[in-house]
């Protein structure tokens, strides 16, 4: 191999990898960080057996079906007046409970809605928002994960 082709080949690896560390150095500059909250394991990670549930009574429908292996895990998030969970999805469902104070959600799409204390809800995967704590209260919630195998509850994301 000629000293021109090394050359050209070592100067294009040099340029693939300085492009591949600052796509992900943007990545993960643009990612806005929780602030303000602080996480506790309440139970898990659990694996989860494969599971079709159904029921339907008095006009009340739900439906829980998995297939593959999934981890369930409860955490709970105390969340200082101001404090903010920062832009994120989540690779699977979870539910949320408001124990005290209020929440408010921020949906990727500009929606805002508000969780006081004794209400909850459910979020898809994939679904990216920020959520915190608005008011002047602590705010406490848990929240039931639901994750494929392998993967963590949240992905950080940017601000859209």
């Amino acid at each position: 191999m000629s000293r021109m082709n090394m050359k050209l080949k070592l100067t294009s690896a040099g340029i693939l990898v300085a492009v591949a560390i600052g796509t992900l150095a943007i990545r993960v500059a643009r990612a806005t960080p929780a602030q303000g909250v602080t996480a506790t394991l309440v139970a898990g990670p659990v694996s989860l057996d494969e599971a079709n549930v159904k029921s339907n009574e008095d006009g009340l429908r739900i439906k829980i079906q998995t297939k593959g292996d999934w981890i369930s895990r409860i955490m709970r998030y105390s969340v200082a007046p101001g404090g903010t969970f920062g832009w994120h999805s989540h690779p699977g469902p979870c539910i949320l409970m408001v124990t005290a104070g209020t929440l408010t959600s921020h949906e990727a799409d500009g929606t805002t809605e508000v969780y006081p204390q004794g209400t909850g809800f459910v979020h898809a995967a994939g679904e990216v928002h920020t959520a915190g704590n608005e008011g002047n209260t602590p705010l406490e919630l848990f929240v039931m994960f639901l994750t494929p195998e392998g993967e963590t509850p949240r992905i950080d994301e940017p601000q859209p």
